[in-house]
């Protein structure tokens, strides 16, 4: 009777983790999150590295129900970030005289994001993001801009604790550029960013 019921209680305990992604977002929920995570170049066209540190939060909307088959099936979101610290580290030598840390504050206002819910726990996504970074400062280099729009693409997967509740891990290229509103568009052709969060969806 006691192995009986152990063996009942592991099939309900199972049964309960099974495809969480498509129970956690086919219903269309908002998606909210806090995150954080670090960046850097990688041009190597300046003579410091410039690295960047991230704290934020995103709100997004599954727009859709599960579509495909396979592999591929999943559900289109709609989201976007706010990042209110997002300081830069990097050498003196750039700005002469700086002392080598420009503060920012960003945003990706356009974050295009297609969830694959077909896993048991795991839910991979790819998304592509659009946004601007204000610094308090002309970055990267003195004569630009301290105004430069953020582009980038990238990967990363929900990991369901539970229903409804996920952390996060994100990986993606960016490119930064004031797109020529500056004096001068020196921008940073590409780097990498990634980021561990935490996402409820209701």
């Amino acid at each position: 009777m006691k192995r009986i019921l152990v063996t009942f209680l592991l099939l309900v305990c199972s049964a309960t983790a099974q495809n969480l992604p498509s129970k956690s977002l086919n219903d269309q929920p908002w998606d909210l999150g806090l995150f954080a995570g670090f960046g850097t170049d990688t041009d190597g066209r300046y003579p410091t590295q410039f690295n960047f540190l991230m704290v934020g939060g995103r709100i997004g909307k599954v727009l859709t129900s599960e579509m495909g088959k396979g592999w591929a099936r999943g559900n289109f979101e709609w989201a976007a970030d706010i990042i209110p610290v997002y300081p830069a580290f990097h050498g003196d030598s750039v700005f002469d005289a700086h002392d080598g840390v420009t503060y920012g504050f960003g945003a990706n206002p356009v974050v295009l994001k297609w969830n694959f819910t077909r896993g048991k726990k795991f839910a991979p996504f790819a998304e592509i993001s659009g946004g601007f970074l204000v610094t308090s400062r002309d970055f990267p280099v003195s004569g630009s801009s301290s105004f430069n729009f953020v582009t980038g693409g990238g990967a990363g997967f929900h990991y369901f604790l539970k229903p409804k509740r996920a952390i996060t891990f994100t990986g993606k290229v960016f490119h930064l550029s004031n797109a020529s509103i500056g004096d001068r568009n020196p921008g940073i052709n590409s780097g990498l960013q990634f980021t561990v969060g935490y996402n409820w969806f209701k």
